[in-house]
């Protein structure tokens, strides 16, 4: 009965461990896009100074 009882709390905390490490391979593209918008609209800004306006 003690083998059961340790695979079955092995098994529960490893289905944890592998939700914990979903949520933070999904916070990481979200922290991702959170960064890489502003800074899309930061380098286009810049790029679009360094043009001459008209003539």
């Amino acid at each position: 009965m003690d083998i059961l009882a340790t695979t079955t709390a092995d098994s529960i905390v490893g289905n944890i461990l592998t939700i914990i490490g979903d949520l933070f391979v999904d916070f990481w593209v979200i922290i991702a896009i959170a960064a890489g918008i502003p800074l899309a609209f930061y380098v286009i800004k810049r790029i679009i100074a360094l043009v001459p306006k008209g003539r």
